[in-house]
């Protein structure tokens, strides 16, 4: 395997990787000292039989790629030329077919990609950042399982007519509201180092009353903020008013006057286009705009350019503010495909 590199403290032997021995007693991962129980047996040497293909990503791959490798799982991992960090027990691979080689699984970088183009691999080197979407999917061993978060339905058509399973982790409710947390917590954070107030007192807007609406909700009213939420059910205006927000109909944004009156930060969650150039044209200049919502995002950046409007487009949250804590709740998530799809070490 010219191609690979071996650091930390894996090795490979006959194609498998040889783990270290582990003392009588020792709990390991968040599969096992977290939960209070040995994912395997105590001092065996554990022989990793499965390879798992990690390609790309943030900061949240890294500790992903650790806790595989507590399980047992070989792992090869590509798209981090440029990552100073320890990523012990996993195989570098210098070229993307030499990680994806005989793997039963793959982990597609979350987002996959930013641009539709190329891979999102914010911590490989510049090759391995230019590396293209096609390519990737044309290179998916048959037969194998692709996870990833939020998939575009293209890419899982395409990965699907190779003969690859798709499993979307974010589709399992228990993962997106968990990882919901850091990205509010992220939210807040920008809105406390832009603003020149407290978040206590202040008038906070949220637009959508999905995961991260309701966990920025509560998050933002525990600090003392009067919160108002835009929401379309009217399911969802019931539960804003028994939690004892201000809940507005989100049919009527187009409408109103003045939408946000004294607002300090308007927060959008949803993955539509609804801060548009009339809504902004009646939207205060002082307000600061945070937008959360995935690629194209929810507000008309270059009307608001215009009106002088300051907005922050925050993707990827979780993988800059708490990338340890959100690597868990990922690999929880995958933990459980794989086991569900009968792959184990």
């Amino acid at each position: 395997m010219a191609a690979a590199r071996r650091i930390g403290r894996g090795a490979l032997c006959q194609g498998r990787a040889l783990r270290h021995i582990l003392p009588s007693g020792t709990n390991t991962g968040i599969f096992g000292a977290e939960r209070g129980r040995a994912p395997f047996p105590t001092g065996v040497i554990i022989m990793n039989e499965t390879k798992i293909a990690l390609i790309g990503g943030d900061a949240r791959q890294t500790v992903t790629a650790a806790h595989l490798c507590d399980v047992g799982f070989e792992v090869a991992g590509f798209g981090f030329g440029g990552w100073g960090g320890e990523m012990n027990g996993i195989t570098r691979c210098e070229e993307l077919d030499s990680a994806l080689r005989g793997a039963r699984a793959v982990i597609a970088p979350l987002p996959i990609s930013r641009d539709t183009e190329t891979l999102y691999c914010p911590l490989g080197s510049a090759r391995e950042q230019g590396i293209s979407l096609d390519g990737f999917i044309s290179s998916l061993p048959e037969g194998s399982v692709l996870i990833g978060g939020n998939l575009p339905e293209s890419i899982a058509e395409a990965a699907a007519a190779r003969g690859v399973r798709v499993r979307d982790f974010f589709r399992l409710e228990e993962i997106g509201v968990l990882n919901a947390v850091p990205t509010a917590e992220g939210a807040i954070a920008i809105a406390m180092r832009e603003l020149p107030i407290t978040i206590c007192g202040a008038e906070i807007h949220i637009i959508g009353f999905g995961r991260i609406g309701k966990v920025l909700a509560r998050t933002a009213a525990a600090m003392g903020a009067r919160v108002v939420v835009w929401a379309r059910r009217s399911s969802d205006l019931a539960w804003i008013r028994v939690f004892g927000y201000e809940g507005r109909q989100l049919a009527d944004l187009g409408a109103a006057e003045d939408p946000f009156g004294s607002a300090a930060v308007i927060f959008n969650t949803a993955p539509t286009l609804l801060l548009t150039r009339e809504v902004l044209a009646r939207t205060d200049t002082g307000v600061l705009i945070i937008d959360l919502a995935s690629a194209p995002g929810g507000v008309d950046r270059e009307a608001a350019e215009q009106r002088g409007i300051r907005v922050i487009w925050a993707l990827a949250l979780p993988g800059k503010t708490a990338p340890i804590s959100s690597g868990r709740i990922i690999s929880e998530g995958i933990f459980g495909i794989l086991q569900a799809d009968g792959i184990t070490p």
